[in-house]
């Protein structure tokens, strides 16, 4: 038998030298609706059997029309097949059905007998032979005999429906009965139930020590601190967070970075060395370098960045919106060092997205939005998962709230979210649903 058909080698030989219009790879359902049995017949019988008047459909109808003009075919030649075995592969009932009628239909065009295996052949002759976890039970015992297709056809009759019913169930109960006769039989010697051969098998009781060893389970005290405030001055203090998160206020930066996002607060030995570039340090060495800005000799000791933002109003649209256009060595680095470090991931996003929220010449912002978006794509090359969830971690709250702030901008915003996804239809998904959830729609 072949594992995935049920069919023979002999069998399957044979179908394959017929030519079908299609393999076989589930006997259950390829045959039922008739068309690969109309269409085995029409090798043999080729002007009695016209393919154009079989529609190869898993409609009940469909499958009912087929086998009518296969039954005036059978009466017409003088074929007898069994009825009760065509009915089963109809209705999908077993795997046995079909592999039964295409032993009977290979017999009769061939002439020669299938050779069924010896465990098979006493398997179906003897279904007592089966262990009993896989025999049925009466639900499954009904639900493999009776299938709802039935119930508008062949037994559209309650009262049949009802007596085949009854007479699965009682067969069924008969069975189980001889069977526990048969147990009760074994179960009932004397030999096997005896106390000595129990002894014998089981040996000698153990005695069990009274002396327990308990061991001691400590528990922590929980400690609860109290909270003096409620929860209107709690979100209150939520919110004046989030609106210093684009002012560059300490509220609006994480506790390991000061105020510019230079350093974290612990600067311990054993602190993972950084891959890649310092985006802070790129950005503010771009800044210096451009003397069309003219910032190199403004505000000493003040952070260069800290001075574009101050003075981006009054700066060339030109030469600031040129400090984002990295050249593609430079993008490979930033990327490189936010996958290596979350620091650098919550600069890039802190910097860029401060810039976003007080700029207000087009030039500057798009470039500084492609900036995030070819950062973005190559962090999704590098890992699809690190560079969404950098986003989610660091960038889509702010990104949110500056889609709330400035809907003429939502289509550029929207494109660096996009850029941080995988181009799959499932991250897709993720992120709109995100989007969703984080504008509250």
């Amino acid at each position: 038998m072949t594992a995935g058909t049920g069919l023979s080698r002999e069998l399957l030989k044979w179908l394959q030298s017929l030519d079908l219009s299609y393999s076989v790879k589930n006997v259950k359902r390829d045959f039922s609706n008739g068309y690969l049995i109309a269409e085995i017949f029409s090798r043999y019988y080729q002007q009695d059997v016209e393919m154009h008047s079989y529609d190869n459909g898993q409609a009940l109808q469909r499958k009912l029309d087929n086998w009518a003009q296969l039954f005036k075919f059978f009466n017409k030649k003088g074929i007898k097949l069994d009825r009760d075995c065509i009915n089963d592969v109809v209705h999908c009932k077993s795997n046995e059905a079909p592999v039964k009628l295409l032993s009977a239909i290979y017999k009769l065009l061939t002439g020669r007998d299938v050779l069924m295996p010896k465990a098979l052949t006493e398997q179906l002759a003897n279904p007592e032979v089966l262990p009993q976890f896989a025999r049925p039970n009466a639900s499954s015992l009904l639900n493999a005999n009776i299938r709802e297709s039935e119930m508008t056809t062949t037994l559209e009759d309650l009262e049949a429906a009802q007596a085949r019913a009854k007479s699965l169930i009682d067969d069924h109960n008969s069975t189980v009965r001889q069977e526990r006769a048969m147990e009760s039989r074994y179960m009932g010697n004397t030999a096997y139930n005896s106390s000595t051969v129990q002894r014998v098998l089981r040996g000698p009781p153990k005695p069990v020590s009274q002396d327990i060893e308990s061991t001691q389970v400590r528990f922590q005290e929980v400690k609860v601190r109290t909270v003096d405030r409620n929860i209107a001055q709690l979100r209150a203090t939520r919110d004046q967070q989030m609106q210093g998160a684009f002012t560059g206020t300490p509220q609006g930066t994480p506790q390991s970075f000061s105020t510019g996002g230079l350093a974290p607060s612990d600067t311990s030995a054993a602190a993972p060395a950084v891959v890649g570039v310092d985006v802070l340090q790129l950005l503010s060495q771009r800044i210096v370098s451009d003397a069309s800005l003219g910032l190199g000799g403004l505000g000493r000791g003040a952070q260069p960045f800290d001075l574009f933002l101050k003075h981006l109003p009054q700066l060339p649209v030109e030469a600031a919106a040129a400090v984002f256009g990295l050249q593609p060595a430079e993008l490979d680095a930033v990327a490189a060092a936010c996958a290596a470090s979350p620091k650098q991931a919550w600069q890039l996003f802190h910097l860029i997205l401060s810039l976003l929220a007080v700029c207000e010449h087009a030039p500057v912002f798009s470039a500084a939005v492609g900036l995030l978006c070819q950062v973005g794509m190559r962090l999704v090359a590098m890992d699809s998962q690190l560079a969404d969830g950098l986003l989610r971690d660091f960038g889509l709250p702010r990104l949110l709230l500056l889609v709330k702030v400035a809907p003429a901008k939502q289509r550029e915003l929207l494109q660096v979210i996009y850029a941080f996804s995988a181009n799959t239809a499932e991250a897709h998904i993720g992120a709109i649903k995100a989007v969703q959830d984080g504008l509250g729609a």
